[in-house]
Protein backbone atom coordinates (compact mmCIF):
# COMPACT_ATOMS: atom_id res chain seq x y z
CA UNK A 1 0.00 0.00 0.00
CA UNK A 2 0.82 3.24 -0.66
CA UNK A 3 1.60 5.64 1.93
CA UNK A 4 0.85 9.30 2.78
CA UNK A 5 4.71 10.24 2.14
CA UNK A 6 4.30 8.78 -1.36
CA UNK A 7 1.30 9.85 -2.21
CA UNK A 8 2.25 13.64 -1.43
CA UNK A 9 5.76 13.47 -3.15
CA UNK A 10 3.71 12.27 -6.42
CA UNK A 11 1.07 14.93 -6.00
CA UNK A 12 3.49 17.26 -5.33
CA UNK A 13 5.51 15.83 -8.41
CA UNK A 14 2.73 16.84 -10.44
CA UNK A 15 1.60 20.15 -9.16
CA UNK A 16 5.19 20.93 -10.19
CA UNK A 17 4.38 20.06 -14.00
CA UNK A 18 0.79 21.70 -14.02
CA UNK A 19 2.31 24.78 -12.63
CA UNK A 20 4.39 26.27 -15.34
CA UNK A 21 1.50 24.65 -17.93
CA UNK A 22 -1.08 27.01 -16.22
CA UNK A 23 1.31 29.86 -16.02
CA UNK A 24 2.52 30.05 -19.96
CA UNK A 25 -1.24 29.29 -20.46
CA UNK A 26 -2.43 32.30 -19.01
CA UNK A 27 0.27 34.46 -20.52
CA UNK A 28 -0.53 33.16 -24.32
CA UNK A 29 -4.41 33.96 -23.66
CA UNK A 30 -3.01 37.58 -22.29
CA UNK A 31 -1.33 37.93 -25.42
CA UNK A 32 -3.81 36.88 -28.09
CA UNK A 33 -6.52 38.20 -25.58
CA UNK A 34 -8.09 34.98 -25.33
CA UNK A 35 -8.97 34.47 -29.29
CA UNK A 36 -8.49 30.75 -29.46
CA UNK A 37 -11.51 28.99 -28.68
CA UNK A 38 -9.64 25.64 -28.14
CA UNK A 39 -6.46 27.25 -25.83
CA UNK A 40 -9.09 28.88 -23.69
CA UNK A 41 -11.06 25.14 -23.23
CA UNK A 42 -7.27 23.68 -22.53
CA UNK A 43 -6.51 26.65 -20.24
CA UNK A 44 -9.97 25.44 -18.00
CA UNK A 45 -9.28 21.97 -18.38
CA UNK A 46 -5.41 22.19 -16.95
CA UNK A 47 -6.99 25.10 -14.99
CA UNK A 48 -9.25 22.46 -13.16
CA UNK A 49 -6.60 19.63 -12.57
CA UNK A 50 -4.47 22.29 -11.12
CA UNK A 51 -7.73 22.64 -8.51
CA UNK A 52 -7.78 18.76 -8.22
CA UNK A 53 -4.05 18.56 -7.43
CA UNK A 54 -4.18 21.45 -5.02
CA UNK A 55 -7.28 20.11 -3.48
CA UNK A 56 -5.51 16.87 -2.78
CA UNK A 57 -1.83 18.39 -1.43
CA UNK A 58 -3.89 20.06 1.04
CA UNK A 59 -6.15 17.08 2.08
CA UNK A 60 -2.52 15.07 1.89
CA UNK A 61 -1.40 17.62 4.22
CA UNK A 62 -3.79 18.88 6.55
CA UNK A 63 -6.86 15.83 6.22
CA UNK A 64 -10.35 16.44 5.75
CA UNK A 65 -11.02 17.67 9.44
CA UNK A 66 -8.32 20.27 9.93
CA UNK A 67 -8.62 22.65 7.26
CA UNK A 68 -9.58 25.39 10.14
CA UNK A 69 -6.35 24.72 11.79
CA UNK A 70 -4.49 26.13 8.39
CA UNK A 71 -6.49 29.31 8.97
CA UNK A 72 -6.29 29.63 12.81
CA UNK A 73 -3.81 28.15 14.41
CA UNK A 74 -1.39 27.66 12.07
CA UNK A 75 1.02 30.40 12.34
CA UNK A 76 4.48 28.63 11.31
CA UNK A 77 3.76 29.38 7.67
CA UNK A 78 1.49 32.34 6.73
CA UNK A 79 2.08 32.18 3.08
CA UNK A 80 -0.11 28.84 3.25
CA UNK A 81 -2.99 31.34 4.74
CA UNK A 82 -2.34 33.71 1.74
CA UNK A 83 -2.19 30.94 -0.48
CA UNK A 84 -5.48 29.71 0.45
CA UNK A 85 -7.22 33.08 0.13
CA UNK A 86 -5.71 33.56 -3.08
CA UNK A 87 -6.32 30.44 -4.68
CA UNK A 88 -10.10 31.15 -3.30
CA UNK A 89 -10.54 34.25 -5.36
CA UNK A 90 -9.04 32.75 -7.68
CA UNK A 91 -11.60 29.88 -8.36
CA UNK A 92 -14.44 32.44 -7.45
CA UNK A 93 -13.83 34.56 -10.71
CA UNK A 94 -12.79 31.36 -12.87
CA UNK A 95 -16.06 30.44 -12.23
CA UNK A 96 -17.90 33.60 -13.45
CA UNK A 97 -15.23 34.07 -16.12
CA UNK A 98 -16.08 30.76 -17.62
CA UNK A 99 -19.91 31.62 -16.93
CA UNK A 100 -19.69 35.13 -18.80
CA UNK A 101 -16.92 33.49 -21.89
CA UNK A 102 -19.26 30.96 -22.01
CA UNK A 103 -21.92 33.75 -23.26
CA UNK A 104 -19.35 35.65 -25.28
CA UNK A 105 -16.37 33.90 -26.47
CA UNK A 106 -14.73 37.43 -25.38
CA UNK A 107 -11.72 38.67 -22.93
CA UNK A 108 -13.72 40.52 -20.23
CA UNK A 109 -13.32 42.82 -17.50
CA UNK A 110 -14.03 39.41 -14.99
CA UNK A 111 -11.64 37.65 -16.74
CA UNK A 112 -8.94 40.13 -16.19
CA UNK A 113 -9.33 40.08 -12.32
CA UNK A 114 -9.30 36.52 -12.97
CA UNK A 115 -6.33 36.82 -14.62
CA UNK A 116 -4.36 38.79 -11.91
CA UNK A 117 -5.26 36.60 -9.44
CA UNK A 118 -4.50 33.52 -11.40
CA UNK A 119 -0.99 35.00 -11.76
CA UNK A 120 -0.31 36.59 -7.83
CA UNK A 121 -1.30 32.67 -6.89
CA UNK A 122 1.17 31.18 -9.47
CA UNK A 123 3.57 33.53 -8.24
CA UNK A 124 3.07 32.86 -4.74
CA UNK A 125 2.79 29.09 -5.68
CA UNK A 126 6.08 28.94 -7.04
CA UNK A 127 7.71 30.89 -3.61
CA UNK A 128 6.26 28.24 -1.56
CA UNK A 129 7.11 25.54 -3.71
CA UNK A 130 11.01 27.08 -3.71
CA UNK A 131 10.83 27.07 0.00
CA UNK A 132 10.41 23.22 -0.35
CA UNK A 133 12.33 22.13 -3.40
CA UNK A 134 14.32 19.89 -0.89
CA UNK A 135 10.87 17.81 -0.84
CA UNK A 136 11.41 17.58 -4.71
CA UNK A 137 15.13 16.07 -4.57
CA UNK A 138 15.73 12.68 -5.11
CA UNK A 139 16.08 10.32 -1.67
CA UNK A 140 19.22 8.63 -1.57
CA UNK A 141 18.46 4.92 -0.33
CA UNK A 142 20.34 3.15 2.24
Amino acid sequence: MIGKSEKLRFCNHILLVLLPVMLLSAIHLEITGSESVSWVWCHIVFGCLLLFGILWHLYLNFGCNSWIYMFGKHKKTPVTKWLAIIWLLTFITSIMTVSHWIGSYGHTPIGAVHGKFGFVALSITVWHALKHIAYFKPRKLN
